[in-house]
């Protein structure tokens, strides 16, 4: 049942949002951050009013204050487009190489972390975190492939040979992290959520929140229930934010 508001944005309290660009601070009035449990890992679009001239490619980070800052994005900027008195900069995580770079390679009875790592070291992305019971491939050729399409097509061969199901993503901090995904989201920290106190409105499968940097893949209790978090919505405009979680039942 659906929690009448006249407007949630109206239900929220004011907050922080904090662009980094080549060290520079950036205070943000407009900006989105998705995340979701697809391939594409994060990405967000920031409207700042600053008399810096944003590049495309530039590494960017983004921190959230509430009563402590802490980072909820780190990429760089994949596309800007600078007007007069403003610039709207599209980002995406991790690196350009990740997701742009073409790779041509070939392993023969190589184990999937070895693989998974030099893939990784070749995209300078030398921060991650590994954790799934590793198998031998008998033959993985890659050829003009992007990293991205490299890493879900290991993750499928990986659940073929071990139904394994796993999880890749960065985290807040930049980490990329290539898990085993029942073991991974028992281990996160349980975020608590409830009706009339940080929930504004709610739906079947869906709710809309007080500001959270929560993450797709999380643990979350709703109402003393237990769920998974598998897409995440933060919007925060003039001062004002909030979240909306898509949650699915755990099995």
């Amino acid at each position: 049942m659906a929690i009448a508001k006249e407007n949630a944005m109206e239900n929220v309290f004011n907050y922080t949002v904090t662009l980094i660009v080549n060290g520079k601070k950036i205070n943000i009035t407009d900006f989105y951050l998705q995340d979701t449990q697809s391939p594409h890992f994060a990405f967000a679009k920031v409207t700042i009013f600053d008399k810096i001239v944003p590049v495309q490619y530039q590494t960017v980070k983004i921190s959230f204050k509430t009563d402590e800052t802490e980072d909820i994005f780190n990429g760089f900027i994949d596309a800007c487009h600078n007007f007069k008195d403003k610039s709207i900069l599209f980002l995406k995580e991790g690196s350009k190489d990740l997701h742009y770079q073409k790779i041509i390679q070939s392993y023969r009875r190589e184990t999937a972390q070895n693989i998974l790592v030099e893939i990784l070291q070749k995209m300078n992305i030398n921060n991650f975190n590994i954790n799934f019971i590793d198998c031998e491939i008998d033959r993985f050729p890659i050829y003009k492939e992007n990293a991205l399409l490299i890493i879900q097509r290991l993750k499928q061969i990986i659940k073929d040979y071990t139904n394994q199901e796993i999880l890749s993503f960065f985290d807040k901090k930049g980490v990329f992290h290539f898990v085993e995904k029942e073991k991974y989201i028992l281990k996160t920290k349980t975020i608590s959520f409830l009706t009339k106190k940080n929930i504004t409105n709610d739906s079947v499968g869906i709710i809309e929140c007080l500001p959270t940097n929560i993450r797709a893949n999380n643990s979350i209790l709703i109402n003393f229930k237990n769920y998974t978090s598998i897409q995440t919505f933060f919007e925060f405009i003039d001062g004002k934010g909030r979240s909306k979680i898509y949650y699915e039942t755990n099995d």
